[in-house]
């Protein structure tokens, strides 16, 4: 498969990992023959993954145009653990939407001419028939579940172990994997049910109608067509209910979002109008996450919750990343390269010509974000809240993933 100078892919994990003590709870400090609290240690694990190409191969300028043989390779703890050979001759690809590391395992997709192929950690997992893109993807102990769009972009099917669960011959599926805020894809679980959401288009003389499908462990819900409705921007579970994020013909100026029976009205920033939206859960509500165009033009991304606008930045392309502790975004111009990071606790403007290769390079954890950078010259680096961490590799990053764990 072929790879542009930025769009190949060898992976490179690198873990970081250290210990924090945390002080002791507010209050009285202990006394005489009291025990004093246990201080907390916390294990802190990165993950990141890049394009490694031959010592001798440009990579930058990608003379062969992709067609050159490299490898995905996994890191941790600073040392090289997983090599995966990517290249013309192997069921592996080097795209950065063809590989992901799920569960700290990594996990690799190619489709050749009748057939896709899922590869674990370079092992063979499984394959079948056709050629489809991932869209979703839940690991469970040892059972994988996939959610799988035909790449002439009707049709999908949900497999375990590649085996056919449901299967539509027509359905799209809104989403797919890389969004950070939605680590598993268009393919989640609610209350214990892997759900997800579809929609067919029909043409009714000269305008299309479009329907609705959610899909939760079996049940399948049709969500009725309504003429009022402008446009659907997504469907989803969350907590039990059925949620919709979407405009009324009536009011093109702010948007509604629907939890079960409750209508809520999403008022925009002025000016601002919505291209597309996913509905994110939290813990104590749902958030509405789209892009657009202000009325001068500029182009940026909101985050919504149940109130209106609690967080908007420019930008042509803006991830975002939420942990509990707070936001996190990088924003992008039309070129890829990055303008901002904002951090949980600052911002930065970094100096110029770097690239952030993709939306998974961004993660938080705790108190802090994690961005995986790649320079126009030099090494590809982490940047932690101000601090850079060197990778040595003849290539690029491609995604990070953070864990943060008692020991």
């Amino acid at each position: 498969m072929k790879t542009s100078a930025f769009l190949s892919l060898a992976a490179i994990a690198l873990t970081l990992t250290f210990c924090e003590k945390c002080p002791c709870p507010p209050g009285d400090s202990p006394g005489p023959g009291e025990d004093e609290p246990v201080p907390v240690r916390l294990d802190t694990t990165v993950l990141v993954t890049g394009v490694e190409f031959p010592e001798d191969y440009d990579w930058r300028r990608d003379t062969a145009r992709g067609d050159v043989s490299c490898k995905i390779v996994l890191f941790k703890n600073g040392k090289r653990i997983l090599e995966v050979p990517s290249g013309p001759s192997t069921h592996t690809c080097a795209d950065p939407d063809m590989h992901r590391i799920v569960g700290g395992r990594l996990y690799t997709e190619f489709s050749s001419q009748d057939k896709t192929f899922l590869t674990r950690d370079g092992a063979s997992l499984f394959s079948f028939s056709g050629r489809e893109l991932i869209c979703g993807m839940i690991v469970e102990g040892s059972d994988v579940w996939t959610l799988g769009q035909d790449r002439d972009g009707r049709g999908f099917t949900l497999r375990k172990n590649g085996k056919d669960i449901i299967r539509s011959e027509s359905g799209i599926i809104p989403g797919r994997m890389g969004n950070p805020l939605l680590p598993t894809g268009a393919l989640y679980e609610d209350k214990g049910r892997k759900c997800f959401a579809w929609k067919t288009v029909e043409t009714v003389g000269v305008a299309k109608k479009t329907d609705w499908h959610l899909y939760c462990d079996g049940e399948v819900t049709d969500l009725p067509y309504d003429s009022t409705i402008s446009e659907v921007f997504d469907v989803r579970m969350a907590g039990g209910a059925v949620c919709k994020a979407y405009r009324l013909r009536s009011s093109p100026i702010s948007f509604m979002v629907a939890v079960g029976d409750e209508k809520h009205i999403i008022i925009k920033p002025a000016g601002f109008s919505p291209l597309n939206m996913r509905l994110v859960p939290e813990e104590d509500g749902l958030l509405a996450v789209g892009e657009g165009d202000d009325s001068s033009g500029t182009h940026g991304s909101c985050i919504w919750d149940l109130e209106g606008v609690r967080k908007k930045e420019n930008g042509e392309m803006v991830t975002f990343s939420i942990s509990e502790k707070g936001t996190a975004s990088v924003s992008c111009d039309r070129e890829g390269y990055v303008e901002t990071v904002r951090g949980i606790t600052r911002n930065w403007s970094l100096e110029k010509y770097i690239k952030m290769m993709t939306p998974s390079c961004l993660c938080t954890a705790g108190e802090s974000a994690f961005v995986a950078l790649t320079p126009g010259s030099g090494n590809p680096f982490i940047f932690r809240e101000g601090e850079k961490t060197e990778v040595v590799i003849n290539g690029y990053l491609t995604s990070i993933s953070v864990s943060i764990n008692e020991i």
